[in-house]
């Protein structure tokens, strides 16, 4: 065994986790990694990491080099059979439409925009989750908003304990919900936050639009698009034109 290999640190380290793999998928789910990272201005790197992240790339490029993409995400019947067995289990919050819904929101953004896995929680990805996604993307009610930390903190205790995880990364990983409600429900109400697709929803739902029948939608997108360009830029951040925008 090497002396740098990680498996010399089992017994001092618990928590660490240590498999083989191919060179040439750890090469790609490295570079991988880094590109996604290289996507946020405010990401959570290290000072020591920026520091040695082209050393890190310059390594991977020694590696075998092979296409690797992550695994598809679950469909739709296996994401019910995932909220099925979750909502089954002993600390589950009650099986009702607001529940379900803030399930579907953790599955649409682990699974779809979160690299496929459902159970992968931590710190970081609660606070995107919270604070990024679902104020950009998501169109959730009053009882969902006034719910959702709840709901998130079992599910996430639940996921990570699928995956094998120790009760302190648990713990730590839950503990940052609580202290990012009062923030996320500011952020999800404020209509500066909304992504355009999310406004464009609102904004159609809320002048009586049936967002399910398409001929009713493009008629009002027809009839939006027609409107001049700060008008429609007010009225999707529910302003009036010339108004400043909330801090």
């Amino acid at each position: 065994m090497l002396a740098s290999d990680p498996r010399g640190r089992l017994d001092t380290e618990p928590g660490l986790s240590v498999a083989d793999v191919d060179p040439g998928e750890l090469s790609a789910r490295v570079r991988a990694a880094i590109a996604s990272g290289d996507m946020y201005l405010d990401n959570d790197w290290t000072q020591d990491f920026r520091n040695l992240r082209a050393l890190l790339l310059a390594r991977m490029g020694t590696l075998p080099q092979v296409e690797w993409a992550e695994p598809e995400p679950p469909s739709d019947a296996e994401r019910e059979a995932i909220v099925d067995a979750f909502l089954a289990s002993p600390d589950a919050p009650p099986d009702d439409q607001v529940t379900r819904g803030i399930l579907d929101l953790c599955l649409t953004g682990r699974c779809d925009f979160g690299g496929g896995d459902p159970f992968r929680w931590s710190p970081t990805v609660v606070e995107m989750f919270m604070l990024d996604f679902l104020p950009r993307k998501a169109t959730i009610d009053a009882g969902q908003i006034r719910a959702l930390p709840d709901v998130l903190r079992r599910w996430v205790a639940y996921g990570l304990a699928q995956r094998g995880c120790e009760r302190r990364w648990i713990d730590e990983t839950t503990a940052v919900i609580d202290e990012l409600a009062p923030e996320f429900r500011r952020a999800v109400t404020d209509p500066d936050n909304f992504g355009s697709a999310k406004a464009l929803s609102n904004a159609m739902m809320a002048d009586g639009v049936d967002l399910t029948d398409a001929d009713e939608v493009q008629a009002w997108i027809d009839a939006f698009n027609a409107r001049p360009f700060a008008e429609r830029d007010a009225f999707l951040r529910g302003r009036t034109p010339g108004d400043e925008p909330r801090s």
